[in-house]
């Protein structure tokens, strides 16, 4: 396992954005809309708008980590993408 889960805060940003962007780019809109320190132990997560394509941003000592997944099945809906900042 690469990460303890469990000691991780998560963060879900509203909306969608835009996967083009690196993670360079997802780190400054994670900064700028949480307000928060993301060279710590946090994970973001960012929708496209397909909303089939999830992206996890989180901090490693060593450098940023990016995982995208796109799911084949199904769709998250608004609903489930309410969930607020801690």
């Amino acid at each position: 396992m690469f990460f303890d889960y469990g000691s991780y805060e998560y963060y879900i940003r509203p909306g969608f954005t835009d996967m083009r962007c690196g993670s360079d780019s997802l780190a400054r809109i994670a900064m700028e809309e949480t307000g928060s320190e993301v060279y710590s132990r946090k994970m973001f997560l960012f929708l496209a708008k397909n909303r089939r394509t999830l992206a996890v941003l989180v901090w490693d000592r060593n450098g940023f980590w990016l995982i995208v997944a796109t799911a084949r099945e199904w769709r998250m809906d608004r609903q489930q993408m309410e969930m607020k900042t801690p």
